[in-house]
């Protein structure tokens, strides 16, 4: 008995749609299940593959729900939301990170010995780590598009089909930067033996950051400071915020030492305002900048 090869598709778009006449055409499965949210769409591409039996021989192809894929072989996820007018792209990512979790999860009970296939990220990650690298080597003014595409391999269109620019492509890398930098801001222990301990951790931390994140980092301390004039920048917020948070954990530290004897009594602005300082003049060599 000839075994039956079953795919299924989730999201049925034009990536989505592209991939089932792929199969469909090159007689690659026995049988194609469309998935999507609006299940009516899914019958009518469904119903268009049909159409086509002719040429491609007898494939079944159907709409279909989660439950329909207990024996799938392969699984091919290419659902998502789109962007809406004015949405940036972290935020978009953010909604279809959510997308992607009630998929998995309705896929992992349904499907859960079947070989999930995404769409190819990888492109997307090497365009941005050679903005990300050129940023950081060359500044952002001298950086074009076309060497974006180049340091990434792939055509400049592509660059402009996925994102508005190299603006937009800055300001994706700042985010990602600056939300792993406050996320590790926020973990910082509360409580620790001595106020002190918590000036070593957050010191720690800034070190730590550059060594993860040499190439973020090299970025930040290259094209924000030329930026910094500008009030609507992403730079100028960034750095604000960053400032603030650093200054405030200073400040507290400070205050709870000098209350419990650990510090000299010292005046907390300008002291904190001092190691901040200090703090920068550490790590402009590793590549951040605190403000």
């Amino acid at each position: 008995m000839l075994r039956r090869n079953t795919i299924g598709i989730v999201g049925t778009g034009q990536v989505g749609m592209a991939a089932a006449s792929a199969l469909f055409q090159q007689r690659i499965a026995n049988e194609l299940i469309l998935i999507d949210r609006d299940h009516r769409r899914a019958e009518g591409e469904a119903m268009d593959l049909m159409h086509a039996q002719g040429y491609a021989g007898r494939r079944a192809v159907r709409a279909g729900g989660y439950e329909d894929l207990a024996e799938a072989q392969i699984v091919i996820v290419t659902a998502g939301v789109g962007q809406k007018p004015g949405e940036d792209r972290l935020s978009l990512l953010n909604r279809n990170v959510l997308v992607f979790k009630e998929i998995a999860a309705q896929l992992d009970r349904h499907a859960p010995e079947a070989i999930l296939l995404t769409e190819n990220d990888g492109m997307i990650k090497d365009v941005n780590s050679g903005f990300t690298r050129l940023f950081g080597s060359i500044g952002f003014d001298a950086t074009t598009t076309l060497e974006i595409a180049d340091e990434a391999d792939v055509t400049e269109p592509l660059i402009y089909y996925h994102f508005k620019g190299k603006h937009e492509l800055f300001k994706i890398s700042l985010d990602l930067a600056f939300n792993e930098y406050f996320a590790r801001l926020n973990k910082l222990p509360k409580r620790t033996s001595t106020e002190f301990q918590k000036f070593a951790n957050i010191i720690d931390l800034h070190f730590q950051i550059v060594d993860d994140l040499p190439e973020q980092m090299r970025m930040i301390v290259t094209t924000c400071p030329a930026k910094l004039n500008d009030l609507n920048n992403i730079c100028l917020k960034n750095i604000k915020k960053a400032r603030q948070i650093v200054v405030n954990y200073i400040s507290d530290c400070l205050n709870a030492g000098k209350e419990s004897g650990e510090f000299r009594k010292v005046p907390v602005p300008a002291t904190a305002n001092m190691l901040v300082a200090l703090l920068n003049g550490l790590l402009r060599q590793g590549g951040i900048s605190i403000g």
